[in-house]
């Protein structure tokens, strides 16, 4: 596999306010790598497996990688954020969303805030196909200030991420929609 050798260009056009990247890859590289070194997680696919052009170790198929997906968050809710003990304790939930036709255990899958601060899914919260269920997230605090949101299955392989902005987060009790 190679290692850290990619790169990109981002181009921003002021008229339109909006901003264009062109990012480069080689094809022999790992779709799911480690967070430490980025060496490739057992079982991941390269890049050429990906779009089609088998290799002679490529012998793996990939799963959808957005089999879940993050639809909403509560960043903020109204009340003492994830403060055990507390009397108004609300903690802080992740919408999850099955997008395939066979019911998910998420035993074992992880949320990742910005700081990849992880909470581990310890029960066998399983959700049918097309369900949609809330995970709390725990001791692990999202950013009021803005964010991310990574959702890692059993094996550590990125299932689905989202960003969110300080401007999102609004108002208390107000849930942001992703999709």
């Amino acid at each position: 596999m190679a290692s850290g050798k990619t790169g990109g260009v981002i181009t921003y056009f002021p008229d339109e306010d909006r901003f264009a990247g062109l990012f480069l890859a080689f094809a022999s590289q790992a779709i799911h790598t480690d967070e430490v070194n980025g060496h490739p997680l057992p079982g991941s696919q390269n890049l050429a497996g990906l779009l089609g052009r088998p290799t002679d170790d490529d012998d793996i198929t990939i799963a959808d990688d957005r089999r879940i997906a993050i639809v909403a968050v509560l960043v903020n809710p109204e009340s003492n954020e994830n403060q055990p003990g507390s009397a108004d304790e609300r903690p802080e939930m992740v919408y999850l969303l099955n997008r395939t036709t066979q019911a998910i255990s998420l035993h074992g899958w992880s949320l990742l805030n910005k700081h990849d601060e992880a909470h581990r899914i310890t029960s066998d919260i399983r959700l049918d196909r097309g369900e949609v269920r809330t995970v709390t997230m725990g001791q692990i605090p999202l950013s009021n200030q803005g964010g991310l949101i990574t959702l890692l299955d059993e094996n550590g392989n990125k299932v689905d991420g989202v960003s969110y902005t300080k401007e999102q987060v609004g108002k208390k009790g107000e849930v942001i929609i992703f999709r």
